[in-house]
């Protein structure tokens, strides 16, 4: 089994992470393994992440090969960039990125992955301007791409963050700023932030429901440990309408 270790930060010491990703199963799976048609059989939506496709050539052309499955069998791909340094380098991430992006429709990847990982630049004069500018940019390259998520987090120490979400569906959506203060466990605050953003589309909410539901859930997570959160539907909901963490307008 793969896995990871972490050791927690605090204050101005930063969290470190050790991966052991070799010689696990998935790192020896081929594409013999593998059955597309029945994998994939009642399957709406296949959701992938970078780390997956950072493990070996092998797994990254058995994902390749999946998300052409799904672009031609009408299954909704989402694609969490999730660069990981550790893991390879930029210049494979984004020769990576490039082969999988014609077949996402859900991409979740910040400024940093186009700008580094693709080599799309904005001068615009803002944050929020320059990443309207690049995700535009993407959507020119890549017309099937429905929509574009991220957030920004602002380190104010290993314990106390700011983070922002931001949602891209021809013009760009900005949440509220939740600032996170007393962090116990921000490990999996990116996943609940797409999954949040997910069950929002999915359920066919408005844009700005589905983008706070997705900061919600992340915030909600940093107040717990491990990489799951466990955070219900209403209890997220009951954060949005009247959470404690408090929020710059």
């Amino acid at each position: 089994m793969g896995s990871y270790f972490l050791e927690n930060g605090s204050g101005n010491r930063a969290s470190q992470v050790i991966y052991d990703r070799c010689y696990s199963a998935m790192t020896s799976l081929t594409s013999g393994d593998i059955d597309l048609k029945q994998l994939f059989q009642n399957v709406d939506v296949f959701v992938v992440s970078g780390i997956t496709v950072a493990l070996n050539q092998t797994i990254q052309d058995i994902v390749v090969e999946m998300v052409k499955y799904c672009r031609g069998n009408h299954i909704l791909v989402v694609y969490d960039s999730n660069y990981r340094a550790k893991l390879w380098s930029i210049e494979a991430a984004g020769q990576a990125l490039k082969r999988i992006l014609p077949y996402v429709d859900i991409l979740s990847a910040g400024y940093l992955d186009a700008q580094n990982l693709l080599g799309i630049l904005s001068q615009a004069d803002t944050f929020e301007q320059r990443l309207e500018d690049v995700y535009g940019q993407m959507k020119a390259l890549y017309p099937q791409l429905q929509y574009i998520v991220s957030t920004k987090r602002d380190i104010l120490s290993t314990s106390v963050n700011e983070l922002t979400g931001y949602l891209y569906h021809g013009t760009l959506h900005i949440s509220k700023t939740y600032h996170i203060d007393d962090i116990v466990d921000r490990v999996g605050g990116g996943d609940a932030f797409i999954s949040g953003v997910l069950y929002g589309l999915l359920q066919h909410k408005d844009l700005m429901y589905s983008l706070e539901f997705g900061c919600c859930a992340s915030v909600l997570k940093h107040t717990i440990y491990g990489d799951v959160n466990r955070f219900t539907i209403s209890e997220i909901e009951d954060f949005m309408s009247c959470g404690t963490s408090k929020i710059n307008r």
